[in-house]
């Protein structure tokens, strides 16, 4: 994964594009497994983009379905994990579940 947000990004919508159309001309399990990849970097993408306080998706992945399905995904899933970072339940000791987050 590129360090530049707008350059991983455009590396992720490009690996996408080229698996959606391998997937066209040539399904096989390896087109099905190089989509996999891009949809797991486009979560990923979220994560980062939570990280560093971004809440908008990257204009890239917003007419792709999967693509933004994914980064939300993503962004969702680390905002869930600081929460429970600072949730004084989960962090309690006891390793009871904590009410709100299960």
């Amino acid at each position: 994964m590129s360090l530049s947000p707008l350059g991983g990004t455009l590396e992720t919508r490009i690996a996408y594009a080229q698996a959606k159309i391998g997937n066209l001309l040539m399904p096989s399990d390896f087109f099905s497994d190089e989509m996999a990849d891009v949809i797991r970097d486009a979560e990923e993408w979220g994560h980062c983009y939570y990280r560093n306080g971004e809440h908008e998706p990257p204009a890239l992945f917003r007419d792709e379905p999967a693509l933004l399905r994914a980064w939300k995904c993503g962004w969702s899933l680390a905002a869930e994990s600081a929460e429970m970072a600072e949730c004084s339940s989960c962090n309690d000791g006891t390793g009871n579940p904590c009410p709100f987050h299960g």
